[in-house]
């Protein structure tokens, strides 16, 4: 592999945990196939927004892990983590940590709108869900650009037709959100997976090549 200042790297197997587009481009001129599978596999940009609260203000008994809106629903946000509810340690006891997530398919464009738009739309949704109009102490925001992967129908089918286009690359491995489980633990497992996998490879011809 050459990079962009001209080194190159050598090794016996290669394991790439890059978004499926970005593999995309680095597979291209190995396996052209399996470089367009990768490439339909969509991603959707959104934004994280994080407000601090103080646990007076908020009259809900935040007695769960957050909740999710169904699509069609007239809300901005697609999400909330009751973030202090879940990970206790994250927030004093007199506070309340909550983040909301914006963006969806068909409603990217809202990632881009300035901080403070962003936060106003979080909380007027709060309020109409949860009856929260306390100013928060503090908030920030994140955005997340092509990062989330969405699995459209035939997802199964189509990591097969990966798995057969990467045939002649038995040394090279595929994990990622972009696969099989786009959450944090399943990305933990199928890096360790594939990992292990190559390291077998190297050791046994008998194992079939790897794929996440």
């Amino acid at each position: 592999m050459e990079l962009d200042d001209g080194r190159a790297l050598a090794g016996d197997a290669l394991l790439l945990a890059t978004p499926a587009y970005v593999t995309a481009r680095l597979l291209e001129p190995l396996a052209p196939s399996s470089a367009a599978l990768l490439r339909s596999i969509p991603y959707v940009s959104t934004a994280a927004v994080t407000l601090a609260f103080r646990r007076e203000a908020i009259r809900h008994s935040l007695d769960g892990h957050g909740f999710v809106v169904a699509r069609g629903e007239p809300l901005n946000i697609t999400a909330c983590t009751w973030v202090s509810s879940k990970w206790g340690h994250r927030a004093p006891p007199d506070m309340a940590l909550l983040r909301c997530y914006l963006g969806a398919v068909g409603r990217e464009s809202v990632v881009d709108e300035d901080e403070a738009r962003l936060v106003a739309l979080s909380r007027a949704d709060l309020g109409t869900m949860m009856g929260i109009d306390a100013e928060p102490v503090f908030f920030r925001v994140a955005r997340w650009h092509q990062a989330m992967p969405q699995y459209l129908p035939g997802h199964p089918e189509r990591l097969a037709a990966l798995a057969a286009g990467l045939q002649h690359l038995p040394n090279v491995a595929l994990a990622g959100a972009g696969y099989r489980g786009l959450g944090i633990p399943d990305c933990i497992r199928q890096g360790t997976e594939a990992a292990l996998r190559l390291v077998g490879r190297l050791q046994s011809a008998d194992i079939p090549p790897p794929l996440a």
